[in-house]
């Protein structure tokens, strides 16, 4: 299923990837904006930190093409949050030791996957 459809009474895991990946790899000063927004748009937010933020190492697995085989390439560091938004699961994880860019991007997962 592509991810920009939506099954009624399902999380789209699909559109959910997508945006985590794309705060994933965005500037920590446009993500924390997004999730300033975001909460502004909500009257009463209430944040329920779940888990984190926690740093961990993740293995990172590189697609060699011309053999066309899957190899681990090494670990690397990363800052996880999951959170409540509202009761709106939301998850950060980025690149690095990053607290704070990992709680707005949980913050941010949420309301934009579920509008």
């Amino acid at each position: 299923m592509p991810a920009h459809t939506h099954v009624s009474g399902q999380k789209e895991v699909g559109m959910r990837d997508s945006v985590t990946g794309i705060l994933s790899r965005s500037p920590s000063t446009t993500v924390c904006a997004l999730a300033a927004h975001a909460l502004s748009m909500i009257s009463d937010p209430t944040v329920l930190v779940l888990s984190g933020p926690k740093v961990a190492m993740v293995q990172l697995r590189i697609q060699e093409s011309v053999a066309d085989t899957v190899f681990n390439g090494g670990e690397v560091l990363v800052t996880e949050t999951r959170l409540e938004l509202n009761g709106v699961f939301g998850f950060g994880m980025v690149i690095g030791d990053q607290p704070e860019s990992s709680m707005h991007s949980g913050a941010s997962t949420g309301p934009i996957v579920h509008t």
